[in-house]
């Protein structure tokens, strides 16, 4: 299957969820978290559920709303029947003035509901020192990678 092979719907779509996660994760909107990931998701390889109370943890934890991300420039690539790879791009604006980025690679599958859902989130951190809190630059996606399902 070919890029070319997600419709035109499908992609904004895709894209619409991408923008959501972003809304979900940065106002701790975990009641909506459904409209964004799969019941049986995983972000890392970790289950998501356990994934919303480190970062619930976090965000109740800073003294500041925690510093929003965008998520940008996603590409798309169709790997099966109702199964589409993403590697999007993303970057905060932190509250201290620095800039730190990263990649997502995402599974996406239609959803019994006919929506696209994400079933596994990777990220890839980018632009980081070795004494980030969230951890140091480690670049890791390949475009190989991106052209199969996840965990294949």
């Amino acid at each position: 299957m070919s890029a070319a092979a997600i419709s035109a719907a499908d992609r904004v779509a895709i894209r619409a969820v991408l923008a959501a996660y972003v809304q979900v994760v940065d106002n701790a909107d975990w009641e909506h978290v459904h409209e964004v990931f799969t019941p049986e998701a995983r972000f890392a390889g970790q289950p998501l559920a356990k994934v919303i109370e480190g970062w619930a943890a976090m965000v109740a934890s800073r003294p500041v709303p925690l510093f929003p991300h965008q998520c940008t420039d996603p590409v798309l690539y169709a790997v099966a029947p109702g199964v589409v790879r993403s590697w999007s791009k993303f970057f905060t604006v932190r509250t201290d003035g620095t800039i730190t980025s990263g990649d997502y690679l995402d599974t996406f599958v239609r959803h019994a509901d006919g929506r696209w859902r994400i079933r596994e989130r990777q990220a890839s951190l980018g632009n980081r020192p070795e004494s980030d809190p969230f951890g140091p630059s480690r670049r890791s996606f390949t475009t190989t990678l991106w052209r199969t399902a996840a965990g294949e």
